[in-house]
């Protein structure tokens, strides 16, 4: 790799000063610089704007009177409430349900770890619409569950599973748990397995190894997760839009109809900042009580505050007593059976293994559920599909509106793609190598855009693009794209250049080569199958993104997401399960793709 033959081309003296990766060289922080501007402009003033928007009104007149209204009423203050309870409902389900799959993950063997994860990360990319749509055709009044129930007599009615708060809590929990188990298990990848066997050594029982020694471990990975679920929950409304009823009102689809039908947008500002309120309170208790170290990956304050620490005492003696309450059941489950509780290293414990197999199940079965019925011959969006045929491919495949919103989704995101990874490369070696106290302050503004609320960002991106005429144009949706793509490309080439042997670039500068041809010869053949990761993940996301495009493309055009969720929102229909279905072979073709580039990242 260093001998002098194997790069293009000899490396005179003369070629060694590059204007540009000397200046980078000697500059650092310009490789951060775009990263930080982009960011600064296109997210950080506009959420600002929302919070100066909010104080005034209609005319320009400085004023309270958007926030006083908000107060009038008993309306806006208990959508609030009630947005705030149902994100707490379903962080609760999420971990709990989250949780066994997590720890079953970390204890599997390597075949059933792919199967998990399969069923895992299969709706992790698939789009929100896709999944609410799915749970139809299980959950519907004509669903899966309620016609199977009649058919064997099971059922004397149909369940009401939808269109209610249950309906909710079954699309939050489809939509969510997915992040909840790979952010726990991510944590749980990383502690000792054979912990719990040494605390049995030492004469514990398998219940104290575990509430004792393994649980403490994994808390980061379930308040990571926790905080995640909390924040995304209270920006949805494709959920409560789909599955909910009005009851069920949440504060982003107040929002949506403040803008879109009443357009009383210095009202909606002050809505928007009232959610971001409620997300920057999160943010802080958590901080307070966990840590955001935890999110940016950062090391954590090696002196933990007074609160912190009154904190995790309670919280061991909490776990202590639930490590004895336990162990009690095993002591009486013993004395019944006469058999004695083993610890067992691998994942063979039938409770364990039955309750993984059905969150698998819930998670991944109404997926591929959607696809006989895009085949169906009916009208009718249920099961079972009736006849077989071809229509509502035809259908979709001939229609103007359906063919150029795809066109345009694929151009959109592409463009996003591209420029999000030009940006993402500088910023990525600049923050693996460089030491900086600000590096925590970077990260944290990179890691804000994912974890805010979009629907805030979307706000925020309407009202800044208003005063400049970027509403309905390419540049406006795509750097909107970027706000999400861009943090998801450079954190995924961090993780690449973690792992990036810097001798290699040592030696080519010591055999006389410039910054900018190591990079060129050296570096970038090695990390590009990490940047062509980056590349799709970022493709992804822009390909999927449906809050902005439903606020910035305004009504010059839509993109396929927009477009599935308007129809979505008069009624689900066969054709959409055919849209549901190509977007589904596509989504797959680019996990295959990433996982082929990220097999071979490794083996390099």
């Amino acid at each position: 790799m260093t001998d002098r033959t194997t790069i293009p081309g000899s490396w005179p003296r003369s070629d060694r000063r590059l204007p540009l990766s000397e200046l980078l060289a000697r500059w650092p922080f310009l490789q951060i610089a775009p990263l930080l501007t982009f960011l600064s402009v296109v997210f950080v003033l506009p959420v600002g704007g929302i919070l100066v928007l909010s104080l005034f009104d209609a005319h320009g007149a400085l004023t309270l009177e958007n926030f006083s209204r908000v107060f009038k009423t008993n309306l806006y203050v208990s959508v609030l409430v009630r947005t705030i309870q149902t994100a707490a409902w379903a962080t609760g389900i999420c971990l709990t349900l989250g949780y066994p799959v997590a720890y079953a993950l970390s204890k599997a063997n390597a075949g059933v770890r792919a199967a998990i994860l399969t069923s895992v990360l299969v709706p992790l990319w698939t789009s929100f619409l896709i999944r609410n749509l799915s749970l139809i055709i299980i959950f519907g009044r004509r669903g899966l569950i309620n016609v199977t129930g009649l058919k064997l007599s099971w059922l004397d009615h149909s369940i009401a599973f939808l269109y209610n708060w249950n309906g909710v809590m079954i699309g939050l929990s489809s939509s969510l748990l997915p992040l909840a188990i790979i952010t726990m298990y991510s944590v749980m990848e990383g502690i000792e397995p054979n912990l719990e066997k040494a605390a049995s050594t030492l004469g514990a029982r398998p219940s104290h190894g575990f509430w004792r020694g393994y649980f403490p471990l994994s808390l980061p990975g379930v308040a990571a997760g926790g905080i995640l679920i909390f924040v995304s929950a209270l920006g949805f409304f494709i959920t409560p839009q789909l599955l909910g009823s009005p009851r069920e009102t949440m504060i982003a689809q107040l929002i949506i109809e403040q803008v879109t039908e009443v357009l009383h947008w210095n009202f909606a500002a002050a809505i928007s900042a009232m959610l971001l309120l409620a997300t920057l309170i999160s943010f802080f208790l958590f901080d307070r009580v966990v840590g955001m170290h935890i999110l940016t990956g950062e090391e954590g304050d090696q002196h933990p505050s007074r609160l912190n620490r009154m904190l995790r005492r309670g919280g061991m003696k909490l776990i202590n007593g639930i490590s004895w309450i336990t162990a009690s059941f095993g002591l009486v489950a013993e004395k019944l059976t006469g058999r004695t509780v083993k610890l067992r290293q691998r994942v063979s414990r039938p409770i364990l293994s039955m309750v993984s197999l059905a969150i698998a199940l819930f998670l991944i079965l109404p997926i591929f559920c959607i696809v006989p019925i895009s085949f169906s011959n009916s009208l009718l969006f249920g099961w079972p599909p009736q006849g077989f045929s071809l229509r509502w491919y035809t259908s979709v495949l001939s229609s103007p509106i359906w063919v150029l919103a795809f066109w345009r989704s694929v151009g959109i995101a592409a463009i996003t793609s591209l420029m999000a990874i030009a940006i993402a490369i500088p910023a990525a070696l600049f923050l693996v190598r460089q030491k900086t106290r600000a590096k925590f302050l970077i990260i944290l503004l990179l890691t804000i855009p994912i974890f805010l609320p979009h629907i805030i960002t979307a706000v925020a991106l309407f009202y800044a693009y208003a005063r400049f005429g970027l509403i309905g144009t390419w540049v406006g949706l795509i750097m909107g794209h970027m706000v999400f793509a861009l943090p998801y490309a450079t954190m995924s080439l961090m993780a690449v250049l973690k792992n990036y042997n810097r001798s290699l670039d040592y030696a080519a500068w010591t055999m006389g080569a410039s910054k900018f041809k190591t990079f060129r010869y050296i570096m970038l053949p090695i990390i590009k199958p990490g940047v062509y990761g980056a590349f799709l993940f970022a493709f992804i996301q822009s390909f999927d993104e449906v809050t902005i495009s439903l606020f910035v493309t305004g009504g010059s055009f839509t993109t396929l997401p927009k477009q599935l969720y308007q129809q979505a929102v008069y009624g689900a229909s066969p054709e959409l399960a055919a849209v549901s279905t190509l977007l589904l072979a596509l989504i797959l073709g680019f996990m295959l793709i990433a996982n082929s580039v990220g097999g071979t990242s490794r083996r390099v």
